[in-house]
């Protein structure tokens, strides 16, 4: 042993230990938009506003939605949640078959026991970027993750994904360029003494609304990316397009299109712009860090006991079927650690360019399973 363990076992502190420090949040966490009104309003009436863009993820555009399904389970070594590829439609998860072959079960008891031990919950993730927000300045420039509440995906659905009986152009809410910015309204529940969980629980999203007008991305310290210039080639574009669908002759609509057809280049020098610029500040990885990714050894493991012994109809709080006297290690059972960030896509401009002029965008996911509310 060392004189210098010596030195500092002498007189140690023992509070000093880490395990009674407070933990720094993690990466993951403190990459996510929260917008809880009760934990964070500052407006006199409770209500959370800021002005946020959701925005396409650049390194997948097909991707800008990613759909996250994940199990919450507790063992011998506690509580711990494992993402599930189900919420990428794969239905090999064995969490999944576990489940169905319960649920589906002749056997009553075995319904009731995938009741009392399964729990799924499902939500939808984006990147965005805080435009404006009093009650968080700190964020203002920054690009997040946000878990989309439903009324906000009922809302970009309708907008990006229209029904054809509708015959509505879908509009790019997260173009980088020409997208609307979302004036964001949280509010919180009914103050209910009799039932004070609704204040949390029945927090609404309703008021929120989309802008009519473009919002290009900016920098991420809030300052304007484009200087005004660029920014009236943008609005020319938007003119344009917007009489291309309004015209009512065929001169008009002309004299529109061959304007889109002079400015394109120009237009394309600005996603080039834009593109460079994320490709250089934004450095976060939507489809590795809130997707799925497959579990480690030790996840697997440990999801493998936990089925086993629902299966068995065992307690698996309690008991392991696969090990009489299992090794408490309790650590987090959280997938393996996100690759990171891959280099934005060459031909990534095209794509926005074909969205741009009207090719559909990519449909908004299913309305999440779990309830509505923010972090």
């Amino acid at each position: 042993m060392s004189n210098d363990f010596i030195d500092q076992i002498m007189g140690f502190n023992p509070s000093a230990l880490d395990a009674f420090q407070e933990k720094p949040a993690s990466n993951y966490d403190a990459n996510i938009y929260k917008t809880n009104p009760i934990k964070f309003a500052k407006s006199d009436d409770g209500v959370y506003r800021s002005r946020i863009k959701i925005i396409y993820n650049p390194k997948n555009i097909q991707k800008s939605i990613v759909h996250q399904a994940h199990y919450s389970m507790a063992d011998q070594n506690g509580f711990f949640i494992v993402r599930s590829k189900i919420g990428n439609g794969d239905r090999s998860c064995p969490v999944f078959n576990a489940w169905k072959k319960l649920w589906f079960s002749k056997d009553p008891a075995d319904k009731e026991w995938a009741k009392e031990n399964f729990e799924k919950n499902e939500s939808d993730w984006v990147i965005i970027q805080v435009l404006e927000d009093i009650n968080q300045p700190e964020l203002v420039g920054k690009f997040l993750f946000w878990k989309l509440p439903k009324a906000i995906n009922v809302k970009m659905a309708a907008k990006m994904h229209p029904s054809p009986e509708s015959k509505k152009t879908p509009v790019p809410i997260m173009d980088y360029l020409i997208g609307n910015a979302l004036e964001l309204v949280v509010q919180p529940g009914p103050d209910d003494p009799t039932n004070p969980q609704r204040k949390q629980r029945e927090i609404s999203y309703d008021l929120a609304e989309f802008e009519t007008d473009f919002s290009p991305i900016t920098k991420t310290d809030g300052s304007p990316l484009f200087e005004d210039e660029e920014i009236e080639v943008i609005d020319t574009f938007v003119t344009a397009k917007n009489d291309v669908a309004k015209a009512k002759t065929d001169m008009k609509r002309n004299q529109a299109m061959q304007t889109i057809q002079d400015i394109t280049p120009q237009l394309k020098d600005l996603y080039r712009k834009a593109m460079q610029y994320l490709d250089e500040n934004l450095k976060l990885d939507l489809e590795a860090e809130c997707g799925f990714q497959e579990w480690d050894e030790r996840t697997a493991k440990r999801v493998k006991d936990w089925i086993d012994t629902v299966l068995a109809h065992k307690d698996p709080k309690t008991e392991n079927v696969n090990e009489e006297n299992p090794l408490l290690q309790n650590q987090s059972a959280a997938p393996a650690a996100a690759p990171g960030p891959a280099k934005v896509e060459a031909d990534i401009s095209q794509q926005i360019m074909n969205d741009v002029m009207n090719t559909p965008a990519p449909a908004a996911a299913s309305a999440p399973v779990d309830n509505d509310l923010p972090f």
